[in-house]
């Protein structure tokens, strides 16, 4: 999962505002290290405690698979017949 796609799946977190997001990105540096992230890691961030970073991690597991199934399955229709594998 690149940075572009890593935001987007961070931006439907019901828990994680732009505030939140900041203070993440602070820390963590990178979308894609924040969705890597473990609980106790993430609690480590003001304004993230438990039950933000519980929802966190369930919401951002399940979102994340199906935005990586999503864009594979765009990428692969459009370049599958392009390229030979």
């Amino acid at each position: 999962m690149n940075a572009t796609e890593a935001c987007i799946a961070l931006n439907m977190l019901p828990t994680v505002g732009p505030v939140r997001l900041r203070k993440l990105l602070q820390v963590f540096k990178e979308p894609p290290a924040i969705l890597a992230a473990k609980r106790t890691e993430l609690r480590k961030v003001e304004g993230i405690g438990s039950e933000v970073a519980i929802i966190m991690r369930s919401e951002s597991s399940a979102r994340v698979a199906r935005l990586i199934t999503a864009a594979s399955l765009r990428r692969n229709s459009r370049i599958n017949w392009l390229m030979p594998v």
